[in-house]
């Protein structure tokens, strides 16, 4: 798992986490989004499941969203 940061339109760092699969092929690309109140690690877990299944998983915070997490 990698943790960064990308700078948004308004200059803001928003936090991501990458998850790439280690001993497969890669399949697909798999972006999740968190719902209201969640952050991006309440789906750590399944992310790393997708990975070990193959697929690379990319899950951010929404940047008003993590103010009240």
């Amino acid at each position: 798992m990698l943790k960064s940061y990308f700078k948004s339109f308004d200059d803001k760092e928003i936090s991501y986490l990458f998850f790439e699969p280690k001993r497969t092929e890669v399949k697909k690309s798999v972006l999740i989004i968190h719902g209201m109140m969640e952050t991006k690690e309440r789906y750590s877990e399944f992310s790393e499941f997708l990975a070990n299944s193959g697929y690379n998983v990319f899950i951010f915070d929404l940047s008003c969203f993590y103010f009240f997490a």
